[in-house]
């Protein structure tokens, strides 16, 4: 009915006692008519309604309330007060708090809502993204008013199975038969009703779509065949799936065994080529492979492929490396053969250099702009936001001349500085 009115607005009024009537019933009931109420009404529906408090921003909105009833019945008519109720542990405790309000405000009983606080009610509820557990008003947004955040009343042992929504779908309530039924049940029920159904269907046309361990030639075998690997508990395709050794771009590695486990790596050849180029660009630096760590259990022959997390970090750092040039050699005749290594700071140097400082060396061209300076220069910069303002800030360099980076907290595998980004350098020429 509800989203049925909420495609015929014009219903909302012809239907209104209906849609009260019909919403009471559940888990989140409508507030009731604000302008018939009296202020302390207000505030004791707002309670029974909330109270426990399942959010802490509940409280807070009860608070609020409270705070404006106390300016509405107040006996003045200008300027500030000081409210009885100081801050959210004055109101944890609803009853208690009402007892003060009626001791302090004894009118709040008799005076009607105005219109403009019956008004401001939905604002309160909006006041923080965890919506009331009630419909403050009907209109245009009563399917959302209604329909939002009820999941959690499902758990709650105050609404009874009628008065709340749940998650499953109509085929799947059919299945709940039994009143506290153990979960190995159920599990078992599913189980039998996929072995009938396969059964029933009967078909001549059999095939293997997963192999397990056991059922297969070898391990490697069985990890080409496998449709999906376990990646830190998350299932994934298996990038090797339906491949054969002698395609050569998914090699199978052997490497050892621990704790029962068979470990693997999955090597894969990736293939790159350069246009114009005599061999194709294979005597060019590029990443030629991405290896994936494999592990596979004999005494669970029908498991996924498991990606070891221990040694897969060495693997990613050798690919890094190699996506960083490591392995090539630059046009000024440097020779890149490993990343830089962190120096860890002493005492003194841990407030200014925490993660310690990498070193690196790279020549410049002579045929570079850096060319033209006679001296050699001492040049500290920091980089706040642009790339480019490390470029305006870097005196000419003596051409030829090596200098040697420090370069804080990070790594700078080459002189790319086009990729720089709040980083401290010293650059001593």
């Amino acid at each position: 009915m509800i989203a049925h009115v909420d495609k015929n607005p014009e219903e909302l009024v012809t239907r209104r006692d209906e849609i009260i009537e019909a919403i009471n019933k559940t888990s989140k009931p409508f507030f009731g008519e604000v302008e018939e109420m009296t202020y302390l009404e207000m505030v004791q529906r707002f309670a029974d309604l909330s109270y426990p408090w399942a959010d802490s921003t509940y409280v807070d909105r009860f608070l609020h309330l409270l705070q404006r009833v106390e300016a509405r019945t107040i006996d003045m008519d200008h300027g500030e007060f000081e409210s009885i109720f100081a801050g959210v542990d004055d109101v944890r405790e609803p009853a208690a708090a009402i007892e003060r309000l009626v001791e302090a405000y004894p009118q709040a009983a008799d005076m009607k809502v105005s219109a403009t606080d019956a008004a401001w009610l939905p604002r309160l509820c909006r006041e923080y993204p965890k919506p009331m557990p009630f419909v403050p008003v009907i209109d245009g947004d009563l399917l959302r008013w209604w329909g939002q955040d009820q999941l959690w009343q499902s758990e709650d042992a105050r609404y009874s199975a009628d008065s709340v929504r749940i998650i499953p779908g109509p085929v799947s309530v059919a299945g709940i038969t039994t009143k506290d039924e153990p979960i190995a049940d159920i599990l078992a029920r599913f189980e039998n009703a996929c072995i009938n159904r396969v059964a029933a269907e009967k078909t001549d046309d059999v095939r293997n779509a997963y192999s397990g361990l056991a059922d297969s030639d070898s391990p490697e075998d069985f990890i080409r065949q496998a449709p999906t690997i376990s990646w830190v508990g998350h299932v994934m395709d298996n990038p090797a799936y339906q491949s054969v050794e002698s395609d050569g771009y998914y090699e199978i590695k052997p490497v050892g065994k621990k704790d029962g486990w068979l470990q693997f790596d999955l090597d894969i050849h990736l293939d790159t080529f350069w246009d114009n180029d005599p061999d194709g660009g294979l005597s060019k630096h590029a990443v030629r492979d991405i290896v994936v760590p494999l592990n596979v259990n004999p005494s669970q022959p029908v498991r996924m492929p498991i990606v070891d997390g221990e040694r897969l970090s060495q693997h990613v750092y050798t690919m890094l490396a190699a996506t960083a040039g490591i392995g090539n050699t630059a046009i000024t005749g440097d020779k890149l053969e490993a990343m830089p290594q962190i120096v860890p700071s002493s005492e003194e140097q841990k407030a200014q250099r925490p993660f310690g400082t990498a070193h690196s060396s790279y020549t410049l061209s002579e045929k570079s702009w850096f060319s033209t300076i006679k001296q050699p220069q001492v040049v500290l910069c920091q980089v706040i936001s642009s790339p480019a303002l490390l470029l305006q800030m870097l005196w000419l360099i003596q051409h030829g001349q090596q200098f040697m980076l420090l370069l804080a907290p990070y790594i700078l595998a080459q002189c790319q500085l086009l990729k720089v980004c709040s980083m401290q350098f010293i650059w001593i020429i």
